[in-house]
């Protein structure tokens, strides 16, 4: 290899090193930002104190509309809160069930709206007032008993949806009465419910505080929901979520005092008064979340068998969201920097994690994967421009471990796929870290020979066979050469569609040859923008072909290392976790990126007991490696982000379980923002059913239950110890979640019951 090329690629690589660091830097910054602004919204709430009123299950909901929130206040969140905001306050001893008023509120909101694709009408203030009367009234009578509460819960839902249905059909009687083509009662219950599903009822951003444990979790607001993906359409269900909690951060006063030994020991003093202040919020981690690539209503056959056959229509849309989601980081991440910076050139490396079961074709999940895997392969290292003029270079890999118990059941032609995509995915994670890793010098507070030794063990040689990285480069220009075909198609493919379908009409009546060549030369160009998008494909193929050969023995080599080095790795774990730091000086920044890395160096070992044991798609360890795998993505600099069919039932899993990680208490008492070393959590297999108690406390206050409930209009995810097998050891809880799932209005089978007698006072005839 010719000694310009050599240096070139070490200076990519440099340059690699530099945006990963980069990258950390501004996500902290980014999420420091936010949890300020939910500081400003939770003072700013507590000032609307006469409408914070808590149910009778312990919640309290104030709404804060975009013009009522102070301009500071939005410029400290990524989207500028446009759409306002809605805060949710649950009690201490709130009653551990999904949040009923707002399932009601959204249900209503939810058939309302999808009404008005019928019918013009201003129903819903009058039915929403309507209902929240009869909640009220309702709720004063309601048990706190959990099986009680539930059993009122299902049938005063019942109750609403038949109400909101019967008097949106008498509004659309009145408004078109003496027309012959009214639809029945049934036929426009049916017509409603149906137009539902892809009505999102609820666009505000959602912030929740679990005053009981002290957190909050936040979640930008979206527009589309994740059962409207279509050819045209934005990215399906995609925005940014935040977690964290609450820490009293007091000053302090840090000594030494010598000991009767006459060692010198460091004592940390609090300074008094500073407890009054209001408490401030720590984003303790973040994430995006999508749903799936392919556009489900226009997928119009189940090819399972090879993901490289596929409609070139379909195939641009998830290349499309592809981009959506990838500018979602780079806003998020300009978010983090300086005014002066904001339009600096960005790398982003993206570890897509994809959550489908890929099970024999059960909603077209094989079908859908095998569109993200050709999508994703095609857009490796392309080069994207924001609206802002900034530059992003994407480099993107996939990795699918389904997390429902169907995880490891796969047709073999899928599994051989799926094995490939992770195994590329998996290596290029590794090569991730080791660039991170470098920054692991002067480590004289952190135990740093214990630190240097672990990094050995865990990462091993670098990559010695050349061809990997030549592929690399080879694929990153062949996806660039795709990006412009695409974009090309994007302005001109529905337009050229239109031109042929005008000019077949006219050379049909005319008969002239001017109209006939010139429909032939826009076929022509639309066959040649189809030619080049194929010829992209088609050396994506070849190219891929390759890469799995050279992978292949790379893998295997990885796995010798981690087979030799994994007691040894465990033992230096331990080592670091016992070592003290000096806890009198504060630590510089490098040192508390260096922790970051240290924290991704442990949690790739847990990743490697996992992955190369076979377990990781196992139903006991599934959410548990995402929610590693997300972990690890956000502290080396990576954008972590999670997708699924329809975003909410596995993705609201993940996030629970990426939650309980990341909440773990820092290194030292009095800075809990460092990065703590994590747990394993499976290995002993007791430890798995540890960690899933843990999250009781906090799985009806994530804002995935509110983002959910608004998704599907008024119903929870649909999450059971049945279907995932983790939550066995919080079996009630999470089955009280999945009772509710079914209450979705898009998911009711029909709009009407013939009696309802079980609340007399509000009997529907």
């Amino acid at each position: 290899m010719a000694g310009s090329e050599d240096q070139y690629k070490e200076a990519n690589r440099v340059t690699r090193e530099q945006h990963l660091a980069a990258a950390v830097d501004e996500r902290l910054l980014a999420e420091k930002k936010v949890a300020e602004g939910i500081k400003r919204l939770n003072e700013k709430a507590k000032e609307e104190g006469e409408s914070k009123e808590y149910d009778v299950q312990g919640i309290a909901t104030v709404t804060l509309e975009a013009d009522e929130i102070d301009d500071d206040i939005k410029d400290l969140f990524p989207n500028q809160l446009k759409n306002g905001v809605r805060l949710h306050f649950y009690q201490p001893n709130y009653l551990r069930h999904p949040p009923l008023t707002y399932m009601l509120q959204q249900k209503v909101a939810s058939l309302c709206k999808a009404a008005k694709n019928l019918i013009i009408t201003d129903q819903e203030k009058r039915i929403q007032k309507h209902i929240n009367k009869l909640r009220e009234e309702e709720f004063k009578n309601f048990d706190r008993d959990q099986k009680i509460f539930h059993q009122k819960a299902k049938k005063l839902m019942e109750i609403v949806v038949d109400k909101t249905i019967t008097e949106l059909y008498e509004a659309y009687k009145s408004k078109l009465i003496g027309q012959h083509n009214l639809l029945s009662k049934n036929e426009f219950a049916k017509k409603i419910i149906k137009i539902s599903e892809t009505v999102r009822s609820d666009t505000k951003d959602i912030l929740i505080f679990n005053e009981e444990n002290n957190t909050f979790s936040y979640e930008e607001s979206n527009s589309v929901t994740a059962h409207d993906k279509r050819i045209g359409q934005h990215c399906a269900n995609l925005s940014t979520s935040f977690e964290g909690n609450y820490i009293q951060k007091p000053d302090f006063i840090a000594r030494l005092e010598q000991q009767e030994d006459g060692e010198m020991v460091p004592v940390i003093e609090e300074v008094k008064g500073v407890a009054e202040e209001a408490p401030m919020p720590l984003v303790t981690c973040s994430l995006i979340k999508h749903a799936s690539l392919a556009p489900d209503k226009d997928l119009v056959s189940w090819r399972i068998f090879d993901p490289w056959e596929s409609n070139i229509h379909c195939l641009i849309k998830a290349c499309n969201d592809i981009e959506e989601i990838v500018m979602k980081e780079a806003r998020l991440r300009q978010h983090g920097r300086e005014r002066e910076n904001a339009n600096d050139p960005m790398h982003i490396e993206w570890g897509y994690q994809l959550l489908t079961t890929n099970f024999f074709n059960i909603d077209k999940q094989a079908t859908n994967y095998g569109y993200a895997v050709k999508a994703v392969q095609c857009m490796s290292g392309v080069d994207l421009v924001t609206e802002t003029e900034m530059r992003v270079h994407a480099e993107i890999h996939l990795f699918n471990a389904g997390i429902n118990r169907w995880a490891a059941w796969n047709l073999f032609q899928k599994k051989d796929t799926q094995r490939v995509q992770n195994r590329n995915a998996y290596i290029h994670f590794t090569e991730i870290l080791r660039d991170r890793a470098k920054e692991l010098t002067d480590m004289s507070r952190l135990e740093g020979s214990s630190i240097l030794a672990l990094k050995n063990a865990v990462l091993g040689d670098p990559i010695k066979i050349n061809r990997y990285h030549e592929l690399q480069t080879e694929l990153a220009d062949n996806a660039n050469n795709f990006n412009q075909a695409r974009e090309k198609y994007n302005k001109m493919h529905a337009y050229l569609d239109r031109k042929v379908k005008r000019l077949e009409g006219r050379f049909k009546t005319t008969k002239s040859a001017e109209d006939y060549h010139a429909c032939n030369d826009a076929k022509r160009e639309r066959e040649r923008l189809l030619t080049q998008i194929q010829a992209c494909l088609s050396l994506s193929k070849r190219k891929h072909a390759e890469l799995r050969k050279v992978t292949a023995q790379i893998e295997k080599d990885q796995r010798k290392q981690w087979e030799n080095q994994r007691q040894e790795i465990k033992r230096l774990i331990t080592a670091i976790k016992e070592a003290r730091l000096d806890e009198v000086n504060p630590l510089t920044q490098l040192e508390l990126k260096q922790l970051l890395t240290v924290t991704a160096l442990v949690y790739k070992s847990y990743m490697d007991d996992l992955y190369y044991s076979g377990k990781y798609r196992d139903p006991q360890y599934a959410a548990l490696f995402n929610g590693y795998m997300a972990s690890y993505q956000r502290a080396i600099g990576m954008m972590p982000t999670i997708g699924c069919k329809s975003a909410n039932d596995r993705t609201f899993v993940v996030r629970l379980f990426y939650t309980a990680l990341n909440q773990e208490p820092g290194l030292t008492p009095f800075l809990p923002e460092l990065p703590a070393i994590p747990n394993n959590y499976h290995e002993p297999k007791e430890a798995i059913n540890r960690f899933a108690g843990n999250m009781a406390g906090s799985i009806m206050t994530n804002a995935g239950m509110h983002a959910c409930i608004a998704d599907t209009g008024g119903g929870a995810p649909k999450v059971d110890s049945k279907k995932f097998h983790y939550f066995k050891i919080i079996k009630d809880v999470v089955d009280s979640i999945s009772k509710f799932g079914k209450y979705a209005a898009h998911q009711l089978r029909t709009g009407l019951r013939k009696t309802i007698d079980f609340i007399p006072r509000f009997r529907v005839k």
